[in-house]
This record gives structure tokens, sequence and C-alpha cells, in this order.
């Protein structure tokens, strides 16, 4: 009875719970015969003892079998269920919040329109000090999206570098290499966060600061709310791996994001060089205001970075996805897209290169979205860069991505 409730063919199973007790009744009644044709007639008596055996054996029998089909029926019942199960919820009940003041501007860096949008997002826990950013997940949604940039794009990017004064053969290079332009897909959603890690957040995972950041990092670089620097593709990769290991399910991860992420993350639906649309301003991102892009005048440079709140973020809630600090992702840097897989491409969660690798790996992996030093052309949403992974700087810093897998 048990063999054919936990059969692996469930066509082979009971139908339901009622057929497998019916089942149970009658092994208890054929036992019941059984014993009374073995035994020697004794007609005053031998047929209470037995009722009195049977009746017992049909107890028992109940009483043990009972439970196990119950849990065989529910077994076989998922088992049966061809639908892939649900994935496991964050580590908080997600909330929704609205985002106002969801700005685009036009090549001159004039504001054009102002919108809304609703996100849906959860905080992880971490003991923070007071005033302190919290690790916001926002939902970034399933789709598609084309990454690189088009030929337009990387003309007027190129005319904005040789303006500012950049060598166009190194301009040129850098420029190449976000194409050809790929069509992503992204099959399921994924949560990223709004900010990227602050040195507080750092601190309630990884208990102290990097020994480059406690030797080089200026005053005016620290503070609870400032993203962290001076850590290594490496040490982001720990951070994340630390985050993960307080999860209470072993199905959900935080990791670096692949560049295909971010940049879908990034643009939120948008086609233009920077998800405020055709430029950016001082007043929008922290970059070195000295060197604009497209038609927008020269602004402020801070010569620093900015709190990771500062500033008003994308339609699905991300804060500064554009300077202030380059951004470690997961993957190892190629020279261009041509080489990009299938698999790749069907997958943007996937990333490329090799990802098991030692502490003493010192390969370049990318680098997105520009920093409080570069020019207006580095801060762009298909721009990429690299550092060798052992890199510790006062312009790199990272966010995480949160994956459940079904």
């Amino acid at each position: 009875i048990i063999n054919k409730m936990v059969c692996y063919d469930w066509r082979q199973r009971y139908s339901n719970g009622g057929a497998a007790l019916a089942a149970v009744q009658a092994l208890a009644l054929g036992n019941q015969s059984s014993s009374s044709s073995q035994q020697t007639p004794d007609v005053q008596g031998s047929t209470p003892t037995v009722l009195s055996f049977t009746r017992r054996k049909l107890i028992i029998g109940l009483g043990v079998a009972t439970p196990l089909v119950i849990v065989g029926c529910d077994w076989w019942k998922k088992k049966s269920n061809l639908k892939p199960p649900l994935p496991p919820a964050p580590r908080s009940s997600p909330a929704t919040a609205k985002i106002d003041d969801i700005i685009t501007v036009n090549a001159n860096g004039q504001e054009v329109s102002r919108t809304s949008s609703t996100i849906q997002y959860f905080t992880e826990s971490l003991n923070l000090p007071k005033g302190a950013v919290p690790l916001e997940m926002t939902l970034i949604p399933k789709g598609k999206f084309t990454m690189g940039m088009s030929s337009q794009e990387r003309q007027l990017a190129l005319e904005s570098g040789l303006r500012n004064g950049v060598n166009r053969k190194i301009l040129e290079q850098s420029l190449d290499t976000s194409t050809p332009m790929q069509s992503i897909n992204f099959p399921q959603d994924f949560y990223m966060g709004r900010y990227a890690v602050t040195q507080a957040q750092w601190l309630a995972v990884m208990g102290k600061f990097t020994d480059s950041f406690n030797k080089n990092a200026d005053a005016k670089f620290k503070g609870d709310n400032r993203p962290i620097i001076y850590v290594s593709w490496h040490e982001a990769r720990e951070f994340c791996k630390r985050l993960t290991a307080a999860l209470p399910a072993n199905r959900v991860i935080y990791r670096l994001p692949t560049e295909a992420e971010w940049e879908y993350a990034c643009r939120a639906g948008t086609t233009t060089p920077f998800h405020f649309g055709e430029t950016i301003t001082p007043s929008l991102v922290n970059y070195n205001g000295n060197y604009p892009y497209a038609n927008a005048p020269k602004g402020e440079y801070r010569r620093q970075t900015v709190d990771v709140n500062n500033f008003t973020p994308n339609t699905w809630g991300l804060h500064q996805m554009h300077g202030n600090v380059w951004e470690w992702c997961l993957d190892e840097y190629t020279d261009n897209y041509s080489k990009k897989t299938s698999n790749l491409k069907n997958n943007g969660g996937e990333p490329s290169g090799d990802m098991n690798v030692n502490d003493n790996d010192n390969r370049s992996y990318l680098l997105r979205g520009g920093s409080w030093i570069y020019d207006a052309i580095y801060c762009r949403s298909a721009y990429r860069s690299r550092y060798i992974a052992q890199n510790q700087i006062d312009l790199s810093g990272f966010r995480v991505v949160f994956i459940s897998f079904s």
C-alpha cells in the first residue's frame, strides 16, 4: 500500500485518500479471513477470540496507516502538480511606494517632464545607526531590452568627447566596447539595491572597513550614507556572500549584478543615453560638471562623493545609477558584445567569464555608471569600464541584487 502511495509514476498511485483507506481496510479484512481459516473450529470460544484479534489489528493498522495515507496523499498532490514552485519570499514582506519627481531633460539639460511611478521593494534587516539609509531592494520586472548604444548615440558621444579634449583614438576604442547592440531577455523578476552599498551597511555586514579604506579615505568621503569605497571586486563579492549567509533559506542569494542586469535596471525602459533623457546636469548627477554631454552647460564639480540617497531616482526607484561611484559588476571584461553567447542573450542574469576564482585572481571585471571625478560621457547607461579585480580606489563601489530560485 505504501509503495503504491509513493510510486514515482503518478498514474500508478491511488486516486485519492479514500482509495488508500479502502485498501487498508481490505487488507485488515483479508487478515481476518486468513486467521479464521487457520484456527481449529471451536463453537463456544473460537469466534470471539478471532473477532477480538482482528479488531485490534484493524485499529492498529488504521492508526499506523492513516497518517501515512495523509502524508502520502499530500506528497502525491505535490508530485502530480506540474507547475513550478513559487519563489521564496524576501526577508520582509514587500511594500509599495510612490516615487515622485522622475525627471526627463532635453539635450540642453532643460527639464521637459516630471512624472511619478509606484515601486515594489523590501528592506533587508541590518543593525544600522540611527539615520542610516536602509538596504532597500526594489523589484526589477522581467522583460527584454536592447543592450549597448546606437550609431547615433555613438556619434554624439564622440562629438562630446572630442569637444572636451579626449584623445580621438582612445575615445573611439572605449565607445566601441558598447557595440554591437544586443537584445537581452530576463525571464524572471529580480531585486536590486535602490542605492549603492553605504559605509554603514558595509560595517553592519563585514564588521570593519578594509585596510585600504582606513589608510586612504579622505574625511570628506566618509559618512554613514556615503557609498563604500576602496573595495575590490573580491571584497564586494565577499560582502554578498556574508549577506546571503544570514538568510534563513538556501534558495536565495545576494550577489553583484551582471552588466546586463545593471544596464537593464539603469535604463528602466528608456533608450536615451541617460535614464534622465538626452543628457545630465550636476543638479541630477554627481560628476565632473566641467565636461558636459550634448548641449548641456558646464556646472558644479564637487570633487567628492555624496550621500547615496541624493538626487532623484529612475522609474524603478534606483538612485545614482549615473555618477558618484563606479559600480562593480559580476562579469569578466570583454572587448565588446560580439561574442555574447545565446545563453547570455536568453538570460541576462548569466555572467560572462569564469566565476570560480580565488582571491589571487586579478583579471579585469566590469564597472558601470561613471563617478564623481569623470566626465558626463562616461556616465551614460551604455558606457563600460573595467578595473583589475584587486583594485581598491576611491572611485568605485557596488550595489547588490537579490535572486530567488524556483
